[in-house]
């Protein structure tokens, strides 16, 4: 005769017991799915937070040499030439890196984009057709492909 520990007797007891074994499949049944949802979405946050990191590091790249760049507005006048009115912007590269200049804005309005280089020390006149008037104050801004913009008022005489 043998002798059988309580232990065994419902060790023997719950295997013979079809209702315990499908609950102990349930059961690691539900968590291999939870493991797989969590291996998912660890890699899907991995991925997002590399291309935002990516995204970030160019972006500072940017900033910092937008922070380096450096430009002024030398000159600005007023002319009429062949009856058409011109408005001439002087801006010179005062930094330790080239800049592209992107835009002039007169009064908040784009007047010129069409873009150009200025080397380190480099000045350029920007000739630009705009109907003014004497008199008037006019806004007048610069702004580089980095982002920086100068802003000069200006009025013609008559």
């Amino acid at each position: 005769m043998k002798r059988y520990s309580s232990e065994s007797a419902s060790l023997a007891r719950l295997r013979r017991n079809r209702n315990a074994i499908s609950t102990m499949v349930a059961n690691l049944l539900m968590v291999s799915i939870v493991i797989g949802l969590a291996t998912t979405l660890f890699i899907w946050a991995n991925a997002s937070f590399m291309s935002y990191q990516g995204g970030a590091s160019s972006w500072f790249s940017m900033r910092s040499d937008a922070m380096k760049e450096g430009f002024v507005i030398e000159n600005i006048w007023f002319y009429t030439q062949a009856g058409v009115k011109y408005v001439n912007v002087t801006v010179r590269n005062v930094s330790s890196i080239s800049i592209r200049l992107a835009a002039v804005y007169i009064n908040g309005s784009p007047v010129w984009q069409e873009g150009c280089d200025l080397l380190v020390g480099q000045a350029k006149t920007l000739k630009i057709a705009y109907s003014w008037s004497s008199g008037v104050t006019y806004q007048i801004a610069v702004v580089t492909a980095r982002g920086n913009r100068v802003i000069e008022y200006w009025t013609p005489s008559a």
